[in-house]
């Protein structure tokens, strides 16, 4: 059961990381200047990983 939970996990994960890239990659071939919008992606997974850092120790030692 926790195969099934990690591989969905992964699933949804890589499904997000390709439809942001897909959706930067689009940006460009139209012309928008797509820095600023990195920049901002970064400093907001920046200010997640900071709120989650202790829900994800929780999760490491719960496995």
């Amino acid at each position: 059961m926790r195969e099934l939970t990690i591989a969905g996990v992964l699933r949804g994960v890589v499904f997000a990381g390709l439809l942001g890239v897909g959706i930067i990659w689009s940006l460009e071939l139209v012309n928008v200047p797509t820095s600023s919008i990195l920049a901002g992606g970064a400093i907001l997974g920046l200010a997640l990983s900071f709120g989650a850092q202790s829900l994800v120790k929780d999760l490491v030692n719960g496995c």
